[in-house]
């Protein structure tokens, strides 16, 4: 008697189909799951990396360093200062993007000058 897609194990009752699928697993069905867990994964990465602030520096600590660099360190730490207000400064007056660039630049240079 030759064995049917739909023949049943004489043991268990199942279908002959059911072991196929349970043990080899189907192939199409992995692969869509396979590739849906790609993609998951690839934009669960995607949203970290967005709400993270990668772009904002982290101030110096000075006490962190060598000694022999530190005071390199302090004078960074007031430039990075310097920079953060002067950015506070261009979010208050609202200064748009294209002209950003000129007013930190004319703001660092006069904060230097005093």
């Amino acid at each position: 008697m030759g064995m049917t897609p739909y023949a049943f194990d004489t043991l268990s009752g199942r279908p002959a189909f059911w072991y196929a699928l349970c043990f080899k697993g189907p192939v199409f069905l992995y692969s869509l799951l396979e590739i849906f867990m790609k993609h998951f994964v690839a934009a669960a990465l995607f949203s970290v990396v967005i709400t993270s602030p990668l772009s904002a520096q982290r101030l110096v600590d000075p006490t962190k360093v060598a000694p022999e660099y530190r005071e390199a360190a302090e004078k960074r730490r007031a430039e990075q200062i310097r920079q953060q207000e002067c950015a506070q400064k261009a979010d208050a007056e609202k200064v748009i993007a294209r002209e950003r660039t000129a007013y930190l630049v004319h703001c660092i240079e006069s904060d230097a000058g005093k």
